[in-house]
């Protein structure tokens, strides 16, 4: 049987997948044959290009890629331990998306990590507004919430993240994430980030300025490694966005 086959309707990736206290992740000597390598060392460049990718956008390494030590059997039933790794679901991303193209294996991983890490980014976005939302509601004196006009939300994600970030850049990558439509507004599955004012305009809540410039740092990276690996934005079986909403 195929590795790309799934079991049962379930994604081999899923069969490997592993839970403790810390979360879920993966153990890159089980991802190793799912991804079409059969050389240890091989896999473990990718691995190293994988690290190269995520220190280049500022993700902490060691909090995704994780020294580990896996118990094996050699040919005579004993015992040994081998190197391993630790991987998370980003982790587990990036090395799909820096393996060889030429593989299916890597085809099938790309797809399935980069769905399951932009589910998971939408999700903790849209989970951390709606916490905001009831622990801070907005005080009976005031008519309206407090929001922001797209300016000031840029200005505000530059002081609080330390980035370079413009009003059109935002929005663009926005549109192509699918937060925003093409005519700007947000999508169904979006709107708790922002109000609605008197003059029919979109303003951003003040609660949402970190969980809205997540989903853009998660949609730009989705989109600069596309550029790199010189694939489609979208591979084949991604989700549409909003999950479950209409437009």
């Amino acid at each position: 049987m195929s590795n790309l086959e799934h079991l049962g309707g379930a994604s081999p990736f899923d069969a490997i997948k592993r839970v403790d206290e810390r979360g879920e992740f993966w153990s890159a000597r089980d991802l190793q044959p799912l991804e079409g390598y059969t050389n240890w060392r091989q896999f473990m460049e990718v691995v190293e290009k994988a690290k190269a990718a995520a220190q280049a956008v500022g993700a902490a390494v060691h909090d995704h890629f994780e020294d580990a030590l896996k118990i094996t059997r050699n040919a005579r039933g004993h015992k040994r331990p081998v190197d391993d790794h630790r991987l998370t679901r980003y982790a587990c991303y990036l090395v799909a998306m820096n393996g060889d193209p030429r593989k299916p294996e890597v085809a099938a991983a790309q797809t399935y990590f980069a769905v399951r890490t932009h589910e998971a980014e939408v999700r903790s976005a849209l989970d951390a507004a709606a916490k905001l939302t009831v622990e801070t509601p907005p005080s009976p004196e005031l008519f309206e919430p407090l929001t922001f006009p797209w300016a000031d939300a840029v200005v505000l994600m530059r002081q609080r993240f330390g980035v370079r970030i413009a009003v059109v850049e935002l929005t663009r990558v926005l549109r192509q994430g699918g937060v925003l439509r093409q005519d700007g507004k947000p999508r169904v599955e979006y709107q708790s980030l922002f109000w609605l004012t008197a003059k029919s305009t979109y303003e951003v809540f003040g609660h949402a300025i970190e969980p809205l410039y997540r989903l853009y740092e998660s949609t730009k990276i989705r989109l600069d490694m596309a550029a790199q690996r010189a694939l489609p934005l979208d591979p084949p079986g991604w989700p549409e966005l909003p999950l479950g909403g209409e437009s």
